[in-house]
């Protein structure tokens, strides 16, 4: 699928990439930001995502789905099973440049990167504190089953509709894990659209100093996605940070769609609807599971104004990919565990 892109604005692509497995999702404990570390399903897991993302798209290595590469560094949440799922995928791509550079005899490697602002560099990886699961207090360690009848209070703040309810004994509020994780996130959109505006201006210098008879259009810097490795409860709120611009973004569908095809926006309209012959504007559906599968990959487009960074509509391209992981031992979804867990 091709995403579309708007006049006015400059698109900037994320991959959503929840950790592998662990005991605790396997054994069915809550989770939170108690750090349980990949087990051997988890690892599993991981390597058949590095060897989907990091294999190029003309590589004799067939790939299951259309999900970019994405570039290097890879940023992730600072917590093991994150890092560790991070790790190996950093670390095929990586391998996967250096093959290509010693192929073609020159340097492929990813062009600079603007500073993204996160907390640690390790091989490839940046890790951030901002994409943790949802700190989910005194139910930390226990069984997800067990967890109503042994701390009501807690569990009844944890599954309350109110977002601003915190949870007992240090633990965060809805609203708590949206502000740090959609607000990195929405932070890293503009720096990554600034950096491309940039990268543009000089694509168009050079190619006004190398030719000044040449009308031609220089080339667009290209819009690599950024891969943020998080948790399954942090993974679904940047898919609510997507809803919301659901009918900001019909309502520029339908206005495009009755200029007859005149803008650029128009080009990539069947991208955006379910049927366009049926003379019915619908907004594209995206599989959204229930549970975010284990080490399942989503894949967003911010489009971030290029007048003000800060004005962006967010929006889904493809959501709980995990076709490739087909093969790995168990079920890739009922080893997702349940949301925190």
């Amino acid at each position: 699928m091709t995403p579309r892109v708007l006049p006015g604005m400059t698109p900037v692509d994320f991959l959503i990439v929840r950790h592998g497995q662990t005991s605790w999702n396997k054994d069915g404990i809550i989770q939170g930001q108690a750090d349980a570390p990949l087990d051997a399903v988890g690892l599993a897991q991981a390597a058949a995502l590095a060897n989907e993302l990091a294999a190029p798209a003309d590589s004799v290595r067939k790939r299951r789905t259309t999900l970019p590469t994405p570039q290097l560094p890879i940023v992730t949440s600072d917590l093991s099973r994150a890092l560790d799922t991070a790790s190996v995928l950093a670390d095929a791509i990586a391998q996967a440049q250096a093959v290509d550079r010693r192929a073609t005899g020159g340097n492929s490697g990813s062009p600079d990167k603007p500073n993204l602002g996160v907390s640690k560099l390790i091989a490839n990886v940046e890790t951030t504190e901002k994409l943790r699961e949802r700190h989910v207090g005194r139910l930390q360690g226990l069984r997800l089953s067990e967890a109503r009848a042994k701390d009501p209070k807690a569990w009844n703040a944890f599954r309350s509709k109110d977002d601003r309810v915190k949870i007992p004994n240090d633990g965060e509020s809805y609203d708590d894990v949206w502000d740090r994780a959609v607000g990195f996130v929405e932070e890293l959109a503009g720096k990554r659209a600034r950096h491309q505006t940039d990268s543009q201006k000089a694509l168009n210098s050079a190619a006004a100093a190398d030719n000044k008879n040449d009308t031609t259009d220089p080339k667009k810097p290209p819009n690599q996605p950024t891969a943020l490795v998080t948790h399954g409860g942090v993974a679904r709120v940047l898919l609510d940070r997507c809803d919301r611009d659901v009918l900001a973004l019909q309502d520029i569908g339908e206005r495009t769609a009755r200029t007859d095809g005149v803008d650029e926006l128009a080009t990539s309209n069947s991208t955006l609807h379910e049927n366009e012959n049926d003379g019915n504007v619908k907004p594209r559906r995206v599989r959204r599971p229930g549970v975010v599968p284990n080490c399942s990959v989503g894949w967003i487009r911010v489009h971030v104004s290029n007048d003000t960074q800060e004005e962006q509509l967010w929006e889904t391209v493809v959501w709980g990919e995990n076709s490739f992981l087909t093969e790995i031992q168990g079920d890739a979804e009922d080893a997702a565990g349940a949301d925190y867990a």
